[in-house]
This record gives C-alpha cells, sequence and structure tokens, in this order.
C-alpha cells in the first residue's frame, strides 16, 4: 500500500481516492491517488467515476448531459492548483473541504485638547493588520502599513454645552477585498477562490451510453443506471476544470480606504423643562416651536448637515 496523504484514521471519509494499490497503483476508492516515492498523482476514471456530481440536461437535446463536481488541489505537493491530467482532465472528489483565515489587528491611540473653554480639538490614529493564509495554512497576503490618520474639531458658540458646529476628518480601512457592494466587505471571496483551493470539474456523457447498460468489473455486473439516477460506472469525459493554475494577487497589495470629511451643525435636546425655555428664548424660528414642550423621555434636537464630500 502506498502511504496516505493526509495523516487521518483509516475509516475518515477524506482518505478516499487517496490509498491505492501497491502492484496496479490504481484509486481503491475514488478517482485518483497519491505515489510519495515517484511524487505524481494517479488519475484513473475510465471505467469508474466519483458519483459525486450534479447532472444538467440540455432541453434541445435531453440525450447530452453535463456533469459537474468539485476537484481538489495538490495539497500533497503544496501547490494550490487542481489536481489534472496533462490535457486539463480534472479528478473529481466527494466534496470541497477547506479551511481558510483572515485575522485583523488595530491599535487605536485619541487624545482631545480644549483650545478654548468652547473649542475642542481631537486627534487620533489607528493602525491596522490584515493576515490572510491560504488553504495550506501558508500566508498569502500580509498588509501591515494601513495608518489611518483622525482629526476633528468642535466648537460650542453658546459656552454652555447646548450646541455645536464641528468638522471631522480621517481615513476609513476596509478589509480585503470589496468582491460585492455590502456594507462590510467580507475577505471570504478571495480565500475560498483564489486561496482556498476552491475546484469545479465539468464533465458530459450521453445518456443513452448508460440506460440499460452494465460494466462487468471483478466483483460481478454493475448497472450504470439505477432508477433513472447514473451510478459510479456511468462515466463521463472531461469538459472543463478551474484551477488548473494558482490564483495571485497583485505584489504590494494595500488596503482600500475612504476619506470622509463631515462639518454639522447640532442642537442638543434639553436635559429639563427649564433648560428648554432658556433654549426657546435664545433659538429664533422654528427652534423655538421645537423646544416649548420638552419631557425627561423626549429630546429634541436639529442637525443640519452642512457639507459631506464623497469618497
Amino acid at each position: 500500500m502506498l502511504a496516505p496523504a493526509v495523516a487521518q484514521a483509516a475509516d475518515d471519509a477524506s482518505i478516499r481516492g487517496i490509498v491505492s494499490d501497491a502492484k496496479t497503483k490504481k484509486p481503491l476508492e475514488g478517482e485518483w491517488c497519491y505515489d510519495p516515492t515517484s511524487d505524481e498523482y494517479i488519475i484513473d476514471n475510465a471505467s469508474r467515476v466519483e458519483n459525486h456530481r450534479l447532472i444538467r440536461v440540455n432541453t434541445d437535446n435531453p440525450d447530452a448531459r453535463t456533469s459537474i463536481g468539485y476537484g481538489r488541489i495538490r495539497e500533497e505537493q503544496g501547490e494550490l492548483h487542481a489536481i489534472a491530467t496533462p490535457v486539463g482532465g480534472g479528478a473529481r472528489v466527494d466534496a470541497y473541504r477547506a479551511k481558510v483565515q483572515t485575522q485583523n489587528y488595530s491599535i487605536y491611540l485619541q487624545d482631545r485638547w480644549a483650545l478654548r473653554s468652547n473649542v475642542f480639538l481631537s486627534a487620533g490614529m489607528r493602525w491596522e493588520l490584515q493576515d490572510m493564509r491560504d488553504v495550506l495554512g501558508r500566508r498569502a497576503v500580509f498588509i501591515w502599513d494601513n495608518v489611518a490618520p483622525r482629526v476633528g474639531l468642535t466648537y460650542d458658540w453658546t459656552d454652555e454645552g447646548k450646541s455645536r458646529l464641528y468638522a471631522s476628518y480621517g481615513w476609513f480601512y476596509q478589509p480585503l477585498p470589496l468582491p460585492l457592494p455590502l456594507p462590510l466587505p467580507l475577505p471570504l471571496p478571495l480565500n475560498s477562490r483564489v486561496f482556498g483551493g476552491l475546484v469545479q470539474v465539468g464533465r458530459t456523457y450521453r445518456n443513452a451510453d448508460c440506460v440499460s447498460q452494465t460494466t462487468t468489473t471483478s466483483g460481478g455486473v454493475q448497472q450504470r443506471m439505477i432508477e433513472g439516477s447514473p451510478t459510479e460506472y456511468c462515466t463521463d469525459t472531461r469538459s472543463y476544470t478551474t484551477g488548473l493554475t494558482e490564483g495571485a494577487v497583485v505584489p504590494r497589495l494595500r488596503g482600500q480606504y475612504n476619506q470622509p470629511g463631515r462639518n454639522r451643525l447640532v442642537v442638543r435636546p434639553p436635559s429639563c423643562a427649564m433648560r428648554a425655555r432658556r433654549e426657546a428664548e435664545a433659538v429664533p424660528g422654528v427652534l423655538r416651536g421645537l423646544a416649548t414642550k420638552p419631557s425627561w423621555r423626549s429630546a429634541v434636537g436639529l442637525a443640519a448637515s452642512l457639507f459631506r464630500p464623497g469618497p
């Protein structure tokens, strides 16, 4: 017996397709095996295939069938491209199993200074680090220079803590990548599609080659079709295989950031009826009308956005 490529228990389902016979070097189960002595993969799916596949029927030609399943990368060789024949015929496996991870670290420092009794300056700096690993546990992307400055200025013209005019500016990095216009971009698509070893194997076959047909093996006569569903003896031929080359990203990839800036006028809600009446007397127009009936549970405020540049 060839040594198993993955150190797992013999009854583990993920060992299928790895152990092969010493004489024939043919897979005992599945379509492939790995020979560590020659450091090469052996694929045999001529008479029996891995039957975990999705079947699609061509409505214009019902006899033409397309099968779609998962493949596997060359983990034993430490490579992120598919196990396949020289002409690109991938070996199909029962499932896609992968564990990828992205770790994000950040440090944030901030302080606030009173320039005057009603003028305050705040400033801060955020340092972010992102470490993305591939399915083999190797570092695929490492971003360490996401330095995001923040600064803000607040002015209270009443000098009583009831109103304020403030402006702020800062950089805000987003985790890699930005695959979809979502509010919170997730790093999962980049991990799974580029570094996760995701392989898809597409094949075709003719339904007439399997209906009422049999295959003779050492174990007897095997049916190619049972109750309208193909068995592993209904073989299919190569159509396409993804992941034949390793995915890559541009060198020195950096995080994407936004540069929002805000200037706003804010009138804070009163804390009691007495302060509300005083504020109503000091603020003309519509604010006076809004502040005449305050309560402990309700708040009165007005925020007018004066400036909001695009990202």
